[in-house]
């Protein structure tokens, strides 16, 4: 599943027969409905900032490093 909001290059025809074409089922918030994306857009610019550009070897790194952020900051 992918969720996004209703950007024009989401909901477009290509990027939705893209989807459909790899099995993913699309999701997005109804017109007008902006703040159901806002939390979790908040927290990814918020680990954006905080982590910056990081690269992690592994993805049990970057787990620990976010796991570090989230629960122990």
């Amino acid at each position: 599943m992918a969720h996004s909001d209703r950007g024009s290059q989401y909901a477009s025809d290509h990027h939705q027969r893209v989807l459909a074409a790899e099995g993913i089922v699309c999701s997005m918030s109804g017109v007008g409905q902006c703040w159901n994306n806002a939390p979790v857009a908040s927290l990814f610019g918020r680990l954006k900032c905080e982590l910056g550009a990081e690269v992690f070897a592994t993805r049990g790194q970057a787990r620990a490093v976010i796991f570090e952020y989230l629960e122990v900051f």
